[in-house]
C-alpha cells in the first residue's frame, strides 16, 4: 500500500514538473504578414549578383531590375531586364512575387534587407541577396498621395480603354516610375521605366528623365493639376503650353506580370514623352 502511494506521489511530482517546464519555455512567434513593411526600393550593391534592385509598392506591385546575362549566365553591364507584377506576403514571412519567385529566410532591419530568393524557373536553387534601402524623397502629404499605381483613363478628354494608350503607371518615392502598356503596339514593348522628382519645394511640377542614371532637364516637365486619393490629372507642358492632359484613377485590379529587356547602348527615344514616345 505504501509503495503504491509513493509511486502515485512520485508520478504527480514528475508530471507537474514537466508541465511547468513546458509553460516556462518561450513559445515560437511569427511576424504577422501585415507587419512586414517592404514598401521601398532595395538596391543590391553586389555587382556579381544577377539582380540590381527590387522595389515594392504599398499597392502590392513589384519592380525587379536584373542585369542581362552573357552566355555563361554571368551578369553583364550591357543592359537590364525589368520584371513587373504583384507580390503577396504569405505566412512564415514568405514573399511571393507573381511569376518570378519567392523570398524566404528574410531578415529586415532598418535600411538592410537580407534574404534568399528562389526564382520560379530554378525552384531548387536559391540566390542569397543583401540589399540596402535606397534614398527616398522627403515624405510629404502630396508625395504620399502621388506615389502609388494609377490607371490612365483619359487623354485630352478621350477614353484610353482598349486602345494603345491604355496604361498603368507606378510612381515611387525612390524617384522611379514604371509604365505598363496593356495593349502595346510592339509585343516586345510591354513596359518601361524612368525617373522623376519634384521640380521644387512647391510640388507643382515634376521633372522626368528616361536616361539611366537620370539627366534632369527643366524643359521636360509636367504639371500636377489635381491630386486626390481617387483622381490624378497631369498636364504635360512645353514652353508654357499644354501638350497633353492625362487623367488617372488608382489601380484597383491585378495587373499582368511583364518582363521587359533593354540595352544601354540602344536609344529609347522618350526625350519628349512623359509616358509615350
Amino acid at each position: 500500500m505504501k509503495n503504491s502511494q509513493f509511486a502515485l506521489v512520485l508520478f504527480l511530482i514528475i508530471s507537474l514538473g514537466s508541465s511547468c517546464n513546458k509553460e516556462d519555455q518561450p513559445k515560437p512567434t511569427t511576424t504577422p504578414p501585415e507587419s512586414l513593411d517592404l514598401n521601398a526600393k532595395w538596391n543590391i550593391p553586389d555587382s556579381t549578383n544577377v539582380y540590381d534592385s527590387m522595389e515594392f509598392s504599398a499597392s502590392g506591385h513589384y519592380i525587379v531590375v536584373a542585369h542581362q546575362k552573357n552566355n555563361k549566365s554571368q551578369p553583364t553591364a550591357k543592359g537590364y531586364t525589368y520584371y513587373y507584377g504583384t507580390y503577396t506576403i504569405l505566412e512564415d514571412d514568405i514573399v511571393a512575387l507573381s511569376d518570378l519567385g519567392q523570398i524566404k529566410n528574410l531578415h529586415l532591419e532598418g535600411d538592410y534587407f537580407n534574404f534568399d530568393f528562389y526564382p520560379t524557373d530554378e525552384s531548387t536553387t536559391s540566390i542569397s541577396i543583401q540589399a540596402i534601402r535606397a534614398d527616398e524623397m522627403v515624405s510629404t502629404p502630396k508625395t504620399s498621395l502621388f506615389c502609388r499605381t494609377w490607371d490612365l483613363f483619359q487623354i485630352d478628354g478621350e477614353t484610353t480603354q482598349n486602345t494603345g494608350f491604355d496604361i498603368s503607371v507606378l510612381f515611387s518615392a525612390a524617384g522611379t516610375y514604371y509604365v505598363h502598356y496593356h495593349n502595346p503596339s510592339n509585343p516586345n514593348k510591354l513596359g518601361d521605366m524612368a525617373g522623376w522628382k519634384w521640380s521644387d519645394a512647391s510640388e507643382k511640377f515634376i521633372l522626368y528623365s528616361w536616361d539611366n542614371p537620370p539627366v534632369w532637364d527643366t524643359s521636360t516637365k509636367a504639371e500636377i493639376i489635381s491630386l486626390t486619393d481617387s483622381y490624378l490629372r497631369i498636364d504635360q507642358t512645353w514652353a508654357g503650353s499644354i501638350l497633353k492632359t492625362y487623367e488617372f484613377r488608382p489601380t484597383t485590379g491585378p495587373l499582368q506580370t511583364t518582363k521587359v529587356s533593354f540595352f544601354q547602348n540602344i536609344p529609347r527615344n522618350h526625350k519628349d514623352g512623359l509616358f509615350f514616345e
